[in-house]
């Protein structure tokens, strides 16, 4: 059975006994147990996102959907290299949405109070 967790201790049991010792094994194995496997690889700068899209609106809501906008879509925006640029393209694209869901509102509101009509009107 292969264990889950392996302690501190053993990982410096096992690297004093497959390599050499150093002049200082305690710093090493410090060194080697804050090494990070797991690193994020994004390109995109979420503090200067925020700062720039901080600028650009005070709408909490269009400030949500534009970070989701762009984290749900990296490929696309990290080939752009200004934030700025990013900014942009996703902000044109939320507001985009944004007046089509108004819009599909408005086209609902104005069906719905031309039944209404008609319904007074056979009345």
């Amino acid at each position: 059975m292969i264990p889950l967790v392996v302690l501190p201790s053993v990982w410096l049991t096992i690297m004093l006994r497959f390599s050499s010792r150093t002049p200082d094994d305690y710093k090493a194995f410090c060194s080697f147990m804050e090494l990070r496997t797991n690193e994020s690889t994004d390109d995109i700068d979420i503090f200067t996102l925020l700062e720039k899209l901080a600028a650009k609106t005070d709408s909490r809501e269009l400030k949500e959907r534009i970070v989701k906008e762009i984290y749900e879509n990296k490929e696309q925006y990290n080939s752009i290299d200004e934030y700025d640029n990013k900014i942009q393209t996703a902000f044109d694209l939320v507001l985009d949405e944004k007046d089509e869901e108004q819009r599909k509102q408005v086209l609902s509101m104005q069906s719905e109070l031309a039944h209404k009509k008609r319904k007074r009107m056979r009345l």
